[in-house]
């Protein structure tokens, strides 16, 4: 997952020198094995270190999902990533 400007669709500079969240940042699953990802300018207390990534406040920005080689359901249309839900502070 990355974080692209609204603009020119280029990843947000930050502090971390962070720009996408993927198995090398080493997300934290939660216990019934779902995802939570962070999208913030400071990060969440009870937010993993891997599973945060830093986005400037007050800014729009676009999320995308990318897939490299993808096989069953991604490639023949039927997976659809889970809804993505706001959590305010």
């Amino acid at each position: 997952m990355i974080a692209v400007d609204g603009k020119y669709f280029r990843v947000l500079p930050n502090p971390k020198n962070r720009y996408l969240i993927n198995r090398e940042t080493h997300p934290q699953y939660n216990s019934d094995g779902s995802l939570t990802l962070y999208f913030s300018a400071e990060k969440p207390a009870n937010a993993p270190d891997g599973n945060w990534l830093p986005t400037p406040k007050g800014s729009i920005y676009r999320l995308t999902f990318r897939f490299y080689g993808p096989i069953d359901g991604v490639a023949n249309g039927t997976y659809f990533p889970p809804t993505m839900v706001k959590v305010s502070n």
